[in-house]
C-alpha cells in the first residue's frame, strides 16, 4: 500500500513540476515582449510551488528572466526555467518488493530516496524506513525466537501417542538478496539469543567474505556474533548480498501440526526414588534437554542412578553433577534428574520412560513458562517482553508523529496568516471600503443635484 502512494506521490510531482515549467516559459515569454507583469502568471506560479511543497521539500531561486528553479533532495534540478526533470519510481535495489525514488539523469537512473525529506513523499519514506521496517524487524525477531525455542521444547516432550514431540512451528527462512543472478548463500539461524532485529551486507572482498551491519556498517567478525550461519562456497568475488534475518518472519511463521493429538505435553520420563532407600533425598524433577542426545530407557528397563557415598553413577558409570538452587542436578543421555535431600550410600532412584502419559501436563508447562524466559537479545529480553516493546515503540512513534503534525500545523497557520497579511485580501476592508465608495458617490451625486437646480433657478431669475 506504501509503495502504491509512494508512486502516486511522485507522479503528482512530474505533473506539476511540467505545469511550472509551462508558466516559467509563459512569463519569460510576456516579460520579454516588454508587458507588464502578468499578475494572474505569478499567481499561478506561486500556487504550483505551494502545491509542489507539499508533497516534498523543495529550494527555489528566481533567474533574471523572472522564471523560478526548483531544486529537491540533494540539490537535484527538478525545474530549470522551462524545462523540468522527471522523478521515477522502480526497484532500485536488491529488494524488489521495494519501491525507491530514482532521479532520470539522461540514460541513468539515480537512487535518491534517501534524500527526499519532507512533504508527502518524505513522510511516506521516512515511515516505512524508521516504522514499518523497523516494527517488521522486531516483530520478525519474536517470531523467529518463539519459533525455534518452542519447536525445541515441543520436540523434548511426548504426545498422546506416546512419541516424542514434533516441530510445532514452521520455522522461517532468512531473506537474502543479491545485487545479481547467481546462486544466493545459504544463510541459517544458529542461535536465537544472539540474533538482531536488522539487516546486513555481505561483501567479498580482500579474499574474504565480510559481514558489516546496516546502516553503520559496523563490521561483524564472527557470523556466529549474531547467531548466523552463512555459507559462502561457491560464490564469486565481488558479489554483495543483503542479510535480512527477521524482516519477513513473522509472515512464514505457521503451524505444522493439524492433529490434537501430536501435541506434546507430557515429559517422556519419569523418576522415582527407591523405597529402600535410608536416606531423606527425593526427586525433584526429570526432564529432557537435548533432543540430539536423548535416550528414553525402555519399557521395564529403567536407568539406575545410584549414589555410592562419594558421588553419583548412572547405570554404573560416574555421572556428571552439579549444584543449583533446586538441589543437585544428575545428567545423563540428554535428560537431567533433579534430587532434593540427603542421600546415603546405597540410594537408588529409577528414570523410565512415561509410559502412562495421560494427565502428564509437565511439558505443557515448560512451553507455557517460555513467554516469559529471557531468551532474546543475550538474555535480556522475553519473548513477552520483546513484543511489548515493540508495541511501545510503535505508539511512542505514533504520538512523536502526533505532536510533531500538530505543531507544524500552528506553524503552518502563522506563515500563512503572515503571507495573508502581506499579499492576502481582507474582505471585510474590502467590504468596508465598498460601502466607503458607494456613499461618496452618493454625495456626489446630491452635489451635482443641487449645483443643477440652484443653476436652473439663477436662469429663471435672469430671464425676468
Amino acid at each position: 500500500m506504501i509503495n502504491g502512494q509512494i508512486g502516486a506521490t511522485v507522479t503528482e510531482i512530474n505533473s506539476l513540476a511540467q505545469a511550472l515549467a509551462d508558466v516559467n516559459q509563459s512569463i519569460v515569454a510576456t516579460v520579454g515582449r516588454g508587458g507588464a507583469m502578468p499578475n494572474d502568471l505569478l499567481d499561478q506560479r506561486d500556487t504550483l510551488v505551494r502545491e509542489l511543497a507539499e508533497r516534498v521539500n523543495v529550494s527555489v531561486s528566481e533567474q533574471d528572466d523572472g522564471a523560478l528553479n526548483i531544486f529537491i533532495g540533494n540539490g537535484q534540478s527538478l525545474v530549470l526555467g522551462s524545462r523540468a526533470s522527471s522523478l521515477t519510481t522502480g526497484a532500485f535495489g536488491e529488494d524488489p518488493r521495494q519501491v525507491s525514488v530514482g532521479f532520470q539523469s539522461g540514460s541513468s537512473t539515480v537512487d535518491i530516496s534517501r534524500f527526499m525529506t519532507g512533504g508527502r513523499l518524505g513522510a511516506l519514506l521516512e515511515v516505512r524506513g524508521s516504522v514499518l521496517d523497523t516494527a517488521q524487524d522486531s516483530l520478525g525477531l519474536t517470531a523467529v525466537g518463539l519459533a525455534r525455542t518452542f519447536n525445541e521444547q515441543h520436540m523434548l516432550g511426548q504426545d498422546l501417542n506416546g512419541a516424542l514431540g514434533g516441530e510445532f512451528f514452521r520455522e522461517p527462512r532468512v531473506q537474502v538478496l543479491g545485487s545479481g543472478t547467481g546462486a544466493l548463500p545459504e544463510v541459517e539461524v544458529v542461535d536465537v539469543g544472539s540474533l538482531t532485529a536488522g539487516e546486513y551486507r555481505l561483501r567479498y572482498q580482500g579474499g574474504a567474505w565480510e559481514l558489516r551491519s546496516l546502516p553503520e556498517g559496523k563490521r561483524v567478525p564472527d557470523f556466529a556474533d549474531v547467531g548466523l550461519a552463512i555459507g559462502t562456497a561457491g560464490l564469486d568475488e565481488g558479489e554483495t548480498f543483503l542479510i535480512r534475518p527477521t524482516r519477513t518472519a513473522a509472515r512464514q511463521v505457521a503451524t505444522e501440526i493439524r492433529n490434537p493429538a501430536e501435541l506434546a505435553a507430557a515429559s517422556p520420563l519419569t523418576a522415582a526414588a527407591a523405597a529402600a532407600n535410608g536416606g531423606n533425598a527425593v526427586v525433584r524433577s526429570v526432564q529432557a534437554v537435548d533432543r540430539d542426545s536423548l535416550v528414553v530407557p525402555s519399557a521395564g528397563t529403567p536407568v539406575i542412578v545410584e549414589f555410592d557415598g562419594s558421588g553419583y553413577t548412572v547405570d554404573g558409570a560416574p555421572a556428571t553433577t552439579r549444584e543449583s538452587a533446586g538441589g543437585t542436578v544428575i545428567q545423563g543421555s540428554g535428560w537431567e534428574l533433579t534430587i532434593t535431600g540427603a542421600p546415603v550410600s546405597g540410594d537408588r532412584f529409577e528414570v523410565a520412560v512415561n509410559a502412562g502419559g495421560v494427565g502428564d501436563n509437565r511439558n505443557a508447562l515448560a512451553l507455557a513458562g517460555l513467554q516469559t524466559e529471557r531468551l532474546l537479545s543475550g538474555g535480556t529480553a522475553s519473548l513477552e517482553g520483546s513484543y511489548n516493546t515493540l508495541i511501545s515503540e510503535v505508539g511512542t512513534r505514533t504520538r512523536q508523529a502526533q505532536i510533531a503534525s500538530e505543531a507544524q500545523g500552528r506553524l503552518l497557520e502563522e506563515a500563512r496568516a503572515q503571507r495573508e497579511s502581506v499579499s492576502g485580501v481582507n474582505l471585510d476592508e474590502e467590504a468596508a471600503n465598498l460601502l466607503r465608495y458607494q456613499q461618496a458617490y452618493q454625495a456626489a451625486a446630491q452635489v451635482i443635484a443641487v449645483t443643477n437646480t440652484l443653476f436652473d433657478t439663477l436662469l429663471g431669475a435672469v430671464r425676468r
